[in-house]
């Protein structure tokens, strides 16, 4: 009886431990498999990312440049293969809109206005000297208009990188006796550079850097002698600055698409006796239009189109009467 008892026991304690091992060895199986199965995961994961990889080659990424005023999107891949930061940005060039100014001859400065609305200057400096006429543009290519003036007394452009008093960082004679100045991007390079109207012949001088020389272009267009004050501006949006003339007598604004001799491309009643001819890209859409500045009552009224209309803002500021005369720029670059 006890040695049944012993033997059955001795069985049962073998089946037990045969249960164990045959628990075991399906644990370790089942590991194995999840094991192969992560494995032949991993290796098609990164057998996607190989093939991605490949067909990526030929697309390189293009960092685009960081603008603080604009919110960006980082991406990360593969637990850190790649991380990238893109800034979100619209295609194509970017356009801000030109604001109001005035320059003041009686003091030598210059008021300017971040956004076209009434209010006090956002940027008052002076630079000149008496009789100097202003011009303003972006001379250096960072996308601030800046301070200038041109000496007749001479034929000088003096022109300043920034809004602030100082020595010029930028002397160029260029003209004669009577021009009229102009600047403008000629050549769509993104620096504005100087120019001369020459009223006794009707004759536009250009230059495509802001140094002494030769004119780069030079096209009659208009009637200086019949009294023809010229203008320039990107008329269809396509980047080059090209000529127009503002006619006081018929209140008429003359322009052309091309820096070339030919009829206007755009003729645009707007304003009335006595008004001085401003333009500039009021709506920030890439294209530059009409305005006036009349002086009787110190106010800026602008149009967002060359077309005849009523004017899309009318703006009081600075001291007509006084003498002030306009301008237009962007002077924050945003």
């Amino acid at each position: 009886m006890s040695r049944r008892k012993s033997a059955l026991q001795s069985g049962q304690g073998l089946a037990t431990r045969q249960r164990a091992q045959i628990g075991v060895a399906f644990v370790v199986v089942v590991s194995l498999l999840g094991a192969w199965i992560v494995l032949a995961s991993s290796g098609a994961v990164d057998s996607a990312f190989r093939s991605s990889d490949s067909n990526a080659q030929g697309h390189p990424v293009t960092p685009a440049n960081f603008n603080s005023n604009s919110p960006s999107k980082e991406y990360v891949y593969a637990g850190g293969r790649l991380v990238a930061t893109e800034e979100s940005t619209p295609s194509g060039p970017i356009h801000h809109a030109s604001t109001i100014g005035v320059f003041r001859p009686s003091s030598n400065y210059f008021y300017l206005r971040n956004s076209n609305s009434i209010g006090l200057p956002d940027i008052s400096v002076s630079f000149g000297a008496p009789s100097d006429i202003p011009v303003v543009g972006d001379w250096d290519g960072n996308g601030t208009c800046t301070i200038g003036v041109y000496r007749p007394s001479g034929n000088i452009f003096y022109l300043r990188n920034t809004n602030t008093p100082g020595f010029p960082d930028i002397t160029a004679g260029f003209g004669a006796p009577g021009d009229m100045p102009v600047v403008g991007d000629w050549d769509d390079d993104g620096t504005v550079t100087i120019g001369l109207y020459r009223t006794s012949t009707s004759t536009f001088f250009l230059r495509n850097t802001n140094t002494p020389g030769f004119p780069d272009v030079t096209v009659s267009f208009g009637d200086g002698p019949g009294g023809d004050v010229p203008i320039v501006g990107d008329w269809d949006g396509d980047g080059v600055w090209t000529i127009g003339v503002y006619r006081p007598s018929t209140s008429t604004f003359y322009l052309r698409n091309t820096n070339t001799v030919g009829f206007p491309d755009l003729s645009v009643p707007f304003g009335a006796s006595g008004d001085l001819p401003i333009v500039g890209d009021w709506d920030g859409d890439g294209t530059v239009t009409v305005g006036v500045y009349r002086a009787s009552n110190s106010t800026f009224y602008l149009r967002n189109s060359n077309t005849i209309g009523f004017p899309d803002l009318s703006i009081p500021y600075g001291d007509g009467p006084g003498g002030d005369q306009p301008l237009v720029g962007d002077w924050d670059g945003l």
